[in-house]
């Protein structure tokens, strides 16, 4: 990744906007992932159990959501 900004074509059916993220793990290794940006989304990101297990480095409170309850953590977001 470089630059300052991103500037990606929409993927998916239909076309939406994403976003490419990088988040240190527990292991000294960076997850890289390709988010879904939803404005309408009160959560700042919403990953796999298993992404967030591997990224996670504290606890927050948990939210609710339509699709049941969401599992609050704290991530380091990789910044280069």
């Amino acid at each position: 990744m470089g630059g300052t900004e991103q500037n990606n074509p929409y993927k998916g059916r239909p076309l939406r906007p994403w976003i490419r993220v990088r988040l240190a793990t527990n292991a000294g290794t960076f997850l890289e992932l390709e988010l879904l940006a939803d404005t309408g989304n009160p959560c700042a990101l919403i990953v796999s159990r298993a992404s967030m297990a591997s990224v996670k480095v504290g606890r927050i409170p948990n939210a609710s959501s339509n699709f049941g309850i969401l599992r609050g953590g704290r991530i380091r977001l990789a910044m280069t």
